[in-house]
């Protein structure tokens, strides 16, 4: 996934998509339910690695207020959006600011599994089709001021796997290298044994902080990723799995040049993506390593799921595709 942090003092909560991708129903209007100063968990959530902050809000990173201002506006409210555009699906407004009672970080010990060694994220209890896991956090950050562009921007790297788009308009995207929470483990379901993805980014709305994010939600039963798995979501102990994108498998081809292998499918708009073995389990442990303890999520960090909305995907990736 993309990278993971631990949380610094500076919270703050990012989300992020192509452009702003719509994922779904939530509320429209001006729903700023304030809550910028969200209380500090109890503690780390288990298996939590060091050297990374942990997050509960998202991380500011030279964001400017106008920037803010278009994160705090829902997508059917902004100037010149069309009548049918659709609300965000929303963050539950219950959910508590802190670790994540539906999910656990998990050190994989399968030797066959890309991550073999490093952590991945499964599910603490059944996770029903088509419902919200949680949000993707890290350090909100100017997502166009690209290295390769003679930039200065720190998060924006192609070494990063978790730099994720959430609005490609407001130039704004999430990277969970050094700073993140739980959703930055959640693992690519190429290699894993898997034929598909159980879980997808979508854009959403948090009403507790009345701005926009990125969150993991699982499959809904119709998709080609879950319905031959488990039809009714995701089960209790069961890795949740991402799709990072045919631009970052590609990048990531191209980074550790090699040749042969393993075909990776991706869907819909996506094309075929070969790897070997060696590339496939190279790519994942980097991201997982916190420095080498840490393992990554798929790419929202790494996790850009095979159904993200096309608009959300990670900022240094994307531009590869």
């Amino acid at each position: 996934m993309a990278r993971a942090t631990k949380s610094s003092p500076e919270g703050g909560r990012g989300t992020h998509g192509g452009r702003g991708g719509r994922g779904g129903r939530g509320g429209r209007g001006n729903r700023r339910t304030t809550s910028s100063t969200a209380p500090q968990p109890s503690g780390l959530p288990a298996n939590w690695p060091s050297g990374v902050t942990y997050l509960t809000t998202p991380y500011y990173s030279g964001i400017s207020p106008q920037q803010r201002k278009l994160l705090q506006t829902q997508p059917a409210d902004m100037a010149g959006a069309p009548a049918s555009t659709p609300p965000l699906p929303e963050i539950p407004s219950i959910l508590r600011f802190g670790p994540n009672s539906a999910i656990e970080i998990r050190s994989i010990a399968d030797p066959a599994h890309p991550a073999y060694g490093q952590r991945g994220l499964f599910a603490a209890r059944h996770l029903p089709a088509n419902s919200f896991i949680l949000p993707y956090l890290g350090v909100y950050h100017r997502g166009n001021v690209s290295v390769s562009g003679g930039g200065t921007n720190i998060h924006n790297k192609r070494e990063s796997d978790y730099d994720l788009w959430l609005d490609r308009d407001a130039d704004v995207a999430i990277d969970a290298d050094r700073r993140g929470n739980e959703a930055r483990f959640a693992n690519d379901y190429r290699g894993t044994g898997k034929p598909r993805a159980n879980a997808e980014f979508r854009q959403v709305w948090d009403p507790r902080r009345g701005e926009r994010g990125m969150a993991i939600f699982v499959l809904p039963a119709g998709k080609r990723a879950i319905a031959a798995e488990s039809p009714t979501g995701i089960a209790k102990g069961d890795e949740i799995l991402l799709s990072y994108g045919k631009g970052f498998w590609e990048m990531r081809r191209n980074d550790t040049g090699a040749a042969a292998a393993a075909t990776a499918s991706v869907d819909d708009a996506e094309t075929p993506v070969s790897l070997t073995a060696e590339q496939l389990a190279t790519t994942q442990s980097s991201h997982n390593s916190e420095h080498g303890a840490q393992h990554g999520s798929g790419r929202a960090g790494v996790l850009v799921a095979a159904k993200i909305p096309k608009n959300a995907w990670f900022a240094d990736k994307e531009d590869s595709k």
